[in-house]
């Protein structure tokens, strides 16, 4: 029965190696410009005959095979070196895209917060007032129901006479002690104690521990503090 000769896989990378040192010396010469002088070692080395030329093409392949040697070693040098910066490479290409996009991101998100900033300010502005608004106009009504519905009108005349007496725009009071008096509500005489009733009837719900700093609040208060001190009632 006919069975396939096979060499067997070390003696293929053995003729490989032979091959590849008998041919490495005419490749190095002619990569270095010395291809007649190659060509004349090699018709000096057939010139001989029997031991002395086998002895000189052994020699041949064994500086064939010590170039191969070399060569393999500086590719392999080579390759390691080029993966080593091309990991040097990738690893700053990493570390610059980080840092660009952390710049990138800042100078976005600058912007960004400092509008929403004025934003939400501007909007917390507003609300602070027309809740302050909304509470001030509450207690107009509850004073001009429970105590003044008798001296005007409307609910709109006391408010022009209340933000007169506010502003300064009243006629007839000039005197910031009767604006005072007349902001709480206090008859022409009274007395200490009428007074503190008073204050404390009118500042009860809108105090600012309750309801937070408002305008009628604050109002109210100072005209308390100018009463006292210009009756120099402790």
């Amino acid at each position: 029965m006919y069975r396939e000769t096979q060499i067997p896989g070390g003696g293929l990378t053995l003729l490989a190696l032979l091959a590849l040192s008998f041919l490495m010396p005419g490749w190095i010469a002619a990569l270095l410009g010395l291809g007649s002088a190659h060509a004349a070692l090699v018709a000096w080395i057939t010139g001989h005959e029997g031991l002395p030329c086998i002895g000189l093409w052994l020699c041949y392949g064994a500086i064939g095979f010590a170039m191969l040697i070399v060569a393999a070693i500086g590719a392999f040098t080579a390759c390691i070196a080029l993966m080593r910066g091309l990991a040097i490479v990738k690893a700053w290409g990493v570390r610059a895209s980080h840092a660009i996009a952390g710049i990138l991101g800042e100078l976005l998100y600058w912007p960004v917060q400092l509008l929403s900033e004025r934003v939400w300010d501007a909007l917390q502005q507003q609300y602070a007032r027309l809740f302050a608004f909304l509470r001030e106009q509450h207690e107009l009504r509850r004073m001009y129901s429970e105590e003044y519905a008798g001296d005007y009108p409307s609910f709109r005349a006391f408010q022009r006479d209340y933000y007169a007496h506010q502003h300064g725009q009243a006629a007839t009071e000039t005197d910031p002690l009767q604006q005072a008096i007349t902001l709480m509500g206090l008859p022409h005489r009274f007395t200490r104690d009428e007074m503190k009733r008073r204050f404390n009837l009118l500042i009860a719900p809108i105090h600012p521990d309750k309801v937070g700093p408002n305008g009628l609040a604050t109002q109210l208060i100072d005209a308390y503090k100018l009463i006292c001190s210009r009756k120099a009632w402790q």
